[in-house]
């Protein structure tokens, strides 16, 4: 009962971590990566693993976690920048007239 303890400690840190290198992000391109970066770990993790047992489906592997990340960002933008995104579209197209 005890042994898995320091497990979740480790990965409550390492969320934090996570959550803290999203928080300091300069960008909010960088945000949105780093928002989505566990997804490329895995990307990475599991295109070795393929690699290593059948290298034919890396590359099937590698597509589907480019397109993951990808829906990530967006759902991610979609969820904190979109709202501002078109505010600042709409403002822009008034001035225009």
């Amino acid at each position: 009962m005890f042994s898995s303890k320091p497990f979740f400690a480790v990965f409550f840190l390492l969320c934090v971590l996570w959550a803290g290198s999203i928080l300091i992000a300069s960008t909010p391109l960088a945000r949105l990566d780093r928002t989505c970066a566990p997804i490329g770990w895995g990307n990475t993790f599991f295109t070795s693993i393929t690699r290593l047992v059948a290298p034919s489906y890396a590359p099937k592997v590698d597509e589907f976690f480019v397109r993951r990340f990808s829906d990530c960002r967006y759902m991610v933008w979609q969820q904190f920048f979109e709202a501002a995104y078109q505010d600042m579209s709409m403002g822009a197209a008034k001035e225009a007239q």
